[in-house]
């Protein structure tokens, strides 16, 4: 909001971080909330971008069908959670049950605190032995 426009790589942190739950054992992305637990809210964003919830709701179901894919619909929760006079983002993912690449080539995981992407024979092994293949 600061720099007035979109940052693209804020939204590919968020999908990155969602396909690494979605191939490792789930987990819960609050967005909203700095590292350090402080709560920050995403109302400046909803109102100078989206212009109302729906909208914003709206385009981040276009991003997960787009970049990551409908058919992980049903492992991936999402609400807009009021919160002390702000507004939080959570995404609650389940694990998969398949594997999940993000625009259908990339591949991470979820070690805490970190998303990491996985290529080559590491990707092969860890698809392998997590999803049976």
């Amino acid at each position: 909001v600061s720099k007035n426009s979109k940052e693209k790589y804020i939204e590919l942190s968020v999908l990155k971080t969602i396909v690494g739950f979605l191939n490792s054992a789930g987990g819960s992305l609050l967005i909203g909330v700095s590292d350090d637990g402080e709560l920050i809210g995403i109302d400046k964003e909803l109102n100078k971008f989206h212009k109302s919830i729906d909208k914003f709701l709206l385009h981040f179901k276009d991003m997960l069908k787009e970049r990551i894919g409908e058919e992980y619909y049903p492992y991936i929760d999402y609400k807009l959670v009021k919160e002390k006079e702000s507004t939080v983002f959570l995404v609650d993912c389940k694990e998969s049950k398949s594997p999940c690449y993000l625009d259908k080539l990339e591949f991470y995981v979820r070690t805490n605190p970190a998303t990491e992407k996985l290529e080559g024979p590491k990707m092969v092994e860890y698809v392998k032995h997590r999803f049976n293949q």
